[in-house]
């Protein structure tokens, strides 16, 4: 099992470390990154892994693979850095809710790259 951190963001008051097992069969390191993602996200659902006391992985959550920081928006995901991340964990839950997907579309216009396809 290879295991991905996930700092969850999006729908709990302080932001919470959650561990997502992906099965080694599904090869996620040899994959386009978007889709390596999308799996990411797929086994974070509670559906797959039920962990009764945290919500699924989502847009708004930040998830850790190979080295880089992935900021989950609607349909993708961005590259964040280390300081972007602290940023957006000091805001509360209310503007963390409310601003994820234009803090995504931000980043993303600034950088000129698209967000991962998820």
């Amino acid at each position: 099992m290879r295991k991905i951190r996930v700092l969850l963001l999006a729908n709990v008051e302080d932001p919470t470390e959650r561990i997502v097992e992906i099965p080694d069969d599904k090869k996620i390191d040899d994959m386009p990154v978007g889709k390596a993602l999308g799996i990411i996200l797929t086994y974070g659902q509670n559906d797959f892994q039920p962990q009764k006391s945290l919500p699924s992985v989502g847009a708004g959550d930040a998830i850790y693979f190979k080295g880089t920081i992935y900021y989950g928006a609607g349909g993708g995901s961005i590259e964040i850095t280390g300081d972007e991340l602290e940023e957006i964990k000091q805001k509360s839950l209310s503007e963390r809710k409310a601003a994820w997907f234009d803090y995504a579309k931000k980043l993303t216009k600034e950088r000129g790259v698209p967000c991962e396809t998820v």
